[in-house]
C-alpha cells in the first residue's frame, strides 16, 4: 500500500509482488481521477489480472462519477499504450 496525495492505494498483482508498472498505472489513474472526477473521487486498488488487465476500482460519494468512466478508461489506455480493454475501472459509491 502507498500513498499518493489523498489517495491510499493497494496493488494487487495475481502473479507476484506489485511492479514499477503498476505503479505507473497507478499515477496516471489517480491524474485522470483528480482532474476529471469529483473531489471525493478516491482511487482505492489497483489489480493486475493475468490476462494484462488492470482493474482500477474507486471509491466516491458522487454516483455520478460512473458516467465519466468509459472515456477515463480510454484515455487511460491511450496514456499507457495499452488497448482500451485492458483498462477496467469500478466505481463504488459510497456514502
Amino acid at each position: 500500500m502507498f500513498n499518493l496525495g489523498w489517495h491510499r492505494i493497494r496493488l494487487r498483482s495475481s502473479k507476484g509482488f506489485p511492479t514499477e508498472t503498476m505503479r505507473s498505472v497507478a499515477e496516471v489513474v489517480r491524474l485522470a481521477i483528480d482532474n476529471n472526477m469529483s473531489a471525493r473521487a478516491r482511487l482505492v486498488e489497483i489489480v493486475f489480472q493475468r490476462e494484462k488487465t488492470y482493474d482500477a476500482i474507486i471509491g466516491t460519494t458522487c454516483a455520478e462519477g460512473r458516467l465519466c468512466v468509459p472515456q477515463l478508461e480510454a484515455a487511460i489506455a491511450v496514456v499507457l499504450g495499452l488497448l482500451s480493454e485492458q483498462i477496467n475501472i469500478l466505481v463504488t459509491p459510497v456514502s
